[in-house]
């Protein structure tokens, strides 16, 4: 595995045009549909509405002509109705009939009464003093009273003829019914002795002028629809610009510019989480790079080390002829340097594999306890140099893991205060475990940590004491790596420390049931 001590690649920044765009659209078509159907909606309600109110009008004219023939109707003799004469005086003679004193009328009287049986603007007031209706443009208008015998009584030049009459029933109507035939409206009711009356009106100009309405709403809503699209498009534009701001602003951070943050004052209230997630995202950018380039730098300046000793060892080797105890002494120096950068790179590896993931090959169950005694035992004999006393409290403990890695964290930290600690000073293990958690926990008695490195503590290659880090051969990556192997098994590492009251590391794992045999 490569190890990352270049600069982090960042890709060619694209523009999110396509997508405001795209919005956009989807905004613009949404807004389209439903203008367009709340449009066609009131349209043809208005349309219906007036073509009813105009349809009414003409009922009601009808209604009025036919009601003012019916009452002249009244006014004829029955004989010229088609009535027979009564002929002996106890005869039930019509009621209507006493008008004309059961005698025959003449003729004169006879045409003088059918004259009247006419439109409103050529006849007579009747006797019942009957409203005559309005009547404009006759040409549109017709009546026609039909016989008990289908005879046409009286009718006008337009009306159609008798064979088209089939309002004519036996059934009598005494209000007007109404249809509509082609494009003429007409109503019939039925009249007195037995007769009927029909009455009609082309709807010619009334249909023209819905025809007009019909084209001026069609024109005001396409406008309307139009106008509404064009103000929808200048709106969704407004709604997106927000987010093509945000785009521009995420566009411009780059490892050249990686403070660049965006502004969310100026950014509706739905849109500050968004600007918000991403600022935060680029803050961890930003801080992550920032260890990248101080790991290169650390770690070139540390393998810088080993290979100036091994170039130096080689040189002076080289510039003139050894003595083989000479010659070993170089090769032992060029030895420790490799070891010593060995050592260095199998760290990064480590660090390496934490960053991609992949720091945790395995699981399997690890008994803690007898883990945590192998190490203890084999850091004995460093403790006895240093004059460091080892005292070890431990339970039976069980965890899920990577057995190898989970060593490491004990060595690390057991070593740590070891070498950190004053002569005569004592480090105490103890391992516990309950059904929440394992629990190792590691206690020194040396200098404890100065406050200001306490934050930096588990930054890499940091060393909070230099010259003790760099005889003991530390690099400053042991405490990342532990942290980091702890986390990978779903843990936590934490620490207190106080100047000259040494300093106390507490790892947190979580359980696992204990093997039964």
């Amino acid at each position: 595995m490569s190890i990352p001590l270049g600069k982090p690649h960042f890709p060619t920044p694209t523009k999110t045009t396509s997508m405001a765009s795209s919005l956009r659209r989807r905004l613009q078509v949404w807004y389209g549909l439903v203008l367009l159907g709340i449009v066609l909606v009131f349209g043809v309600l208005l349309y219906s509405r007036i073509r009813s109110m105009r349809l009414g009008g003409v009922d009601v004219e009808l209604t009025a002509l036919a009601d003012y023939l019916d009452a002249n109707l009244r006014g004829v003799p029955p004989i010229a109705l088609g009535e027979p004469e009564p002929v002996e005086a106890d005869t039930p003679v019509d009621p209507e009939a006493r008008l004309f004193g059961h005698h025959i009328p003449s003729p004169q009287d006879i045409e003088r009464r059918m004259a009247n049986l006419d439109f409103p603007e050529t006849s007579r007031r009747p006797r019942s003093d009957f409203a005559p209706p309005e009547i404009s443009g006759r040409e549109d208008w017709y009546f026609a009273i039909v016989r008990r015998d289908r005879t046409v009584l009286k009718s006008t030049p337009n009306a159609p003829a008798i064979e088209e009459l089939s309002l004519v029933s036996e059934t009598p109507v005494r209000r007007p019914v109404f249809e509509t035939v082609d494009s003429v409206r007409r109503a019939r009711m039925s009249g007195p002795h037995r007769t009927w009356i029909l009455v009609g009106k082309s709807m010619r100009s009334e249909l023209a002028e819905l025809r007009q309405l019909g084209i001026q709403l069609f024109g005001l809503g396409a406008g309307v629809v139009v106008f509404g699209l064009a103000g929808g498009w200048w709106i969704s534009g407004l709604i997106v610009s927000p987010i093509r701001r945000i785009s521009e602003q995420a566009d411009a951070v780059s490892e050249k510019n990686l403070s660049q943050r965006i502004d969310v004052s100026g950014i509706d209230q739905e849109l500050v989480g968004l600007a918000s997630t991403l600022n935060t995202t680029f803050d961890r950018l930003e801080q992550a790079f920032a260890r990248q380039v101080q790991l290169t730098g650390d770690a070139s300046h540390e393998l810088r080390t080993p290979l100036s000793v091994m170039r130096t060892q080689a040189e002076l080797a080289l510039s003139k002829t050894r003595t083989p105890e000479e010659y070993r002494e170089a090769l032992t120096g060029c030895l420790e340097a490799a070891r010593r950068m060995t050592k260095l790179v199998d760290k990064l590896l480590t660090l390496a594999r934490s960053d991609a993931g992949q720091l945790l090959q395995k699981q399997e169950v690890v008994i803690l306890n007898t883990l945590v005694c192998g190490v203890v035992e084999e850091l004995r004999p460093l403790a006895a140099a240093r004059r460091v006393t080892l005292e070890v409290k431990i339970n039976p403990t069980v965890v899920r893991g990577d057995p190898t890695n989970l060593a490491r964290v004990a060595m690390n930290l057991i070593s740590n205060a070891i070498y950190y600690n004053i002569p005569e000073g004592r480090v105490d293990v103890e391992l516990k475990s309950d059904k929440e958690s394992a629990v190792l926990v590691v206690q020194d008695t040396g200098r404890g940590i100065p406050v200001e490195a306490q934050e930096q503590l588990f930054n890499r290659f940091f060393r909070a004491d230099t010259s003790r880090a760099r005889a003991s051969g530390g690099h400053g990556l042991g405490l990342a790596i532990t942290k980091a192997i702890v986390e990978a098994h779903g843990g936590t590492i934490d620490f207190t420390s106080n100047e000259k009251q040494g300093t106390m590391f507490r790892v947190t794992l979580p359980p696992c049931e204990q093997p039964t045999h």
